[in-house]
């Protein structure tokens, strides 16, 4: 599972990937909010067009990496009423509950 805290104080969204070939050519993923940050992806000067293609999904990802996050956080949250919602259903049926849980968590095993 991957420990979100890490993530704590990142500059808040919404990110945008724009090119910028004004200094060679570059992926840019730009972080809006009180001031602009900026993540470079440096491209070769022989990129063909399947790299640029990689490139430009790679800075589509990383402009997108707040809304991932937010949507992980929601769905652990949704995971955790559902489990707790579950467990109030099966009323103390050990063996439905672990039916839940695997059902759920697959081979993760147990919730944390």
């Amino acid at each position: 599972m991957i420990d979100t805290s890490k993530y704590e104080g990142h500059t808040p969204g919404p990110w945008e990937a724009e090119l910028d070939d004004t200094d060679g050519h570059m992926y840019v993923a730009i972080a809006e909010g009180d001031e602009k940050r900026e993540v470079f992806l440096d491209l070769p000067c022989w990129v063909c067009e399947e790299d640029m293609l990689e490139l430009t999904a790679t800075a589509e990802l990383i402009a997108d990496a707040p809304l991932l996050l937010a949507e992980v956080k929601r769905l652990r949250e949704r995971l955790i009423r559902a489990y707790d919602w579950a467990e109030n259903a099966v009323n103390g049926n050990d063996s439905a509950m672990m039916d839940y849980i695997e059902y759920v968590c697959g081979d993760e095993g147990e919730e944390e």
